[in-house]
């Protein structure tokens, strides 16, 4: 039988895998450089070929069909393979290897992410990682790297283009032990606050000014949550976490303690990047960072950072 390819458009299955990995257009408007309708235009089109319905839209973004799952499994597998096919193309020297450059302070390393990253390399032989800790932002102004990963606040004074890959819920925590000790429940004013020994994370600290206008008090800085941990459970004072880390405690005297009139902010990790300047294989590499926030913790080898 013969094979007919005549009616097989790529761009198509680019916007459908993107859109997949993403389920929300203005996530794949970014990876594509393309336009929403332009987008959605190419859709429809593979939509009409297939004679099937893709997607189902709602305001979160995206769901896709039965059809768009079982879809996926196979275009995904083929523009993998063309990729891999093209960069091999072009290194035909065994020597040469497409690098990927990459900024990311010492402590957002993990043992999680040096798998994600080792994965990634032994997936596409031809690909090897260069890690930067100093000047990063210089360099990714002056499009000397293709990535930078950091916590979200660092690029608010810039353009960059970015994607979440951590999205964590910050809460305060206490034992028992200490609120009783104070004659406090789990709810205190922004005075009684003042008036606690409390401990934060380094990167949460900024978060947590701008979100409270709280900044009097002086803080006492972790540079690892293990202390702020030990801190908290000694019965020292009162700290500040991710909520998903007091989940996987499962401690019965560790709580959440709320200050009164006070909403805490979800702390970001980003990847940024410059539009325009991604290369396929950076694309490609940008999309599996993409899927895995998507797919959550279990998958996402970024959601260790500070815990």
């Amino acid at each position: 039988m013969q094979k007919m390819y005549s009616n097989t458009n790529w761009n198509l299955y680019r916007s459908f895998i993107v859109l997949y990995e993403t389920g929300k257009y203005t996530a794949a408007e970014k990876i594509l450089l393309m336009e929403r309708k332009n987008i959605r235009a190419n859709i429809q089109t593979l939509e009409n070929q297939l004679n099937d319905k893709l997607f189902n839209s709602h305001t979160q973004g995206v769901t896709p069909t039965t059809a768009a799952t079982t879809l996926y499994k196979f275009v995904k597998s083929a523009i993998d393979t063309l990729v891999e096919g093209e960069a091999s193309i072009k290194t035909i020297d065994e020597n040469t290897r497409a690098t990927i450059k990459l900024a990311m302070p010492s402590p957002m390393a993990s043992v999680d992410t040096n798998k994600y990253f080792q994965d990634f390399c032994n997936r596409y032989k031809f690909v090897c990682f260069e890690f930067y800790k100093k000047d990063s932002i210089d360099l990714l102004l002056h499009k000397k790297i293709d990535f930078m990963i950091e916590a979200e606040y660092i690029f608010r004074p810039y353009t960059f283009e970015t994607i979440d890959i951590v999205a964590e819920e910050l809460v305060i925590i206490a034992t028992k032990d200490f609120l009783a000790k104070n004659g406090l429940g789990n709810t205190i004013t922004k005075e009684q606050f003042l008036n606690l020994p409390f401990i934060a994370h380094r990167e949460f600290i900024k978060e947590f000014t701008v979100a409270t206008g709280i900044e009097a008090k002086p803080f006492t800085i972790a540079h690892v949550t293990s202390l702020v941990h030990d801190f908290v459970t000694n019965n020292m004072g009162i700290g500040l976490y991710f909520k998903e880390t007091l989940r996987k405690h499962d401690d019965d005297n560790l709580v959440e303690v709320k200050i009164d009139g006070v909403s805490l902010p979800r702390f970001k990790v980003v990847c940024a990047y410059n539009r325009g300047h991604l290369t396929n294989i950076s694309k490609l590499f940008l999309e599996g960072l993409i899927a895995s926030y998507k797919d959550g913790n279990k998958a996402n080898p970024f959601c260790s950072i500070a815990l």
